[in-house]
């Protein structure tokens, strides 16, 4: 018999036993949905995030820009690029390498972040997949020689004959010790078989502010970088540092054009997931980034940023870092850098 505070009307129970019968029936309705809604996402609409580790703005940057809007209209979830800048890149690097690997965290790395930095470690780092899941790249920077406009070099057979006049007295700016620009002066120079003297700066920037006001004679630079002080006369392209000529740049002609072979450089960028983030989350990743970077509108954009639209697919992207480590192990024992 029911207690006294629970007995309503005659075939009735009270308003206090109706909500102990709903109680109980909402918890066992939960209970039996919940092994169902384990194989659901765990964040369904939770924002994901692209770590940029350097200051906004830059083609780094706006690489990620680009994939985060496109992710945000395309994925089902809104992407926000976040900046974490500092130490060359190593402190944005460490905290997407940390991340919950779960897919709602991707990093974008770089030439140096991703392949010479780690090479400059001592002592070695492990290898590359025990610390990250490539996913895709999203540009391929082509660099450029440039000279001070002073400098009475329009060719690259002219700079030579001058450095080799004095040598050591041409002076190349980088941003920094054993940064991509360095290095890549750093082979110029050993392919030229050019005695050249390194000035390092704190950043690509400076280093051709250096060079455009007169007091730097010459460095590789990217193109979206180096574009304005060679719109404005301040610099002067003489050579790309790529296989072809740039479309933008028809009548510069390449460094193996100019004699010079084996001494081509390629910035790049690209996705990177922490390295236990599960096969079937990287392998969606893939998917969806080969997708919307082999789009024509992506291709579009990156052309019309400077950049050159790179293969598609988390294999290419890998094969990419392996043939450069290769590459740049060269390159950091040419220019004497040591761990």
């Amino acid at each position: 018999m029911l207690p006294v505070e629970d007995r309503g009307p005659v075939g009735t129970p009270s308003p206090n036993r109706l909500r102990r019968l709903v109680a109980v029936g909402l918890a066992s309705f939960l209970l039996k949905a919940r092994p169902a809604a384990a194989n659901e996402p765990e964040h369904p609409q939770r924002t994901g995030r692209i770590i940029v580790p350097f200051p906004a703005g830059g083609p780094t940057d706006g690489s990620a820009r680009l994939i985060a809007a496109m992710l945000s209209t395309n994925a089902g979830r809104n992407f926000v690029v976040e900046n974490i800048a500092g130490a060359g890149g190593a402190i944005g690097m460490k905290a997407g390498e940390r991340a919950t690997p779960d897919g709602s965290t991707l990093t974008v790395g770089t030439l140096h972040t991703v392949v010479l930095s780690r090479q400059m470690q001592s002592p070695s780092p492990p290898p590359i997949d025990e610390s990250w899941a490539p996913i895709g790249l999203l540009s391929m920077l082509p660099h450029l020689l440039v000279v001070r406009a002073e400098l009475p070099a329009h060719t690259v057979a002219q700079l030579l004959a001058l450095a080799r006049r004095e040598p050591g007295r041409l002076s190349f700016g980088s941003a920094g010790e054993g940064s991509t620009l360095h290095l890549a002066a750093a082979l110029f120079s050993s392919r030229a078989q050019l005695e050249l003297l390194h000035v390092p700066f704190l950043g690509t920037a400076p280093a051709l502010q250096a060079v455009s006001g007169g007091h730097v004679d010459m460095m590789f630079c990217d193109l979206q970088t180096a574009a304005p002080a060679i719109r404005s006369g301040r610099a002067r392209a003489i050579a790309i540092a790529e296989p072809r000529r740039l479309p933008s740049l028809p009548d510069v002609p390449t460094l193996a054009e100019s004699g010079i072979d084996g001494a081509d450089i390629s910035g790049w960028n690209g996705l990177l997931a922490p390295a236990r983030t599960p096969r079937d989350t990287v392998r969606r990743l893939d998917a969806e980034i080969a997708r919307l970077t082999g789009s024509d509108d992506y291709r579009l954009r990156v052309r019309e940023s400077g950049s050159i639209p790179p293969p598609t697919g988390a294999e290419a992207f890998a094969r990419l870092i392996a043939a450069e480590e290769r590459r740049w192990a060269e390159a950091l024992r040419i220019a004497g850098i040591r761990r």
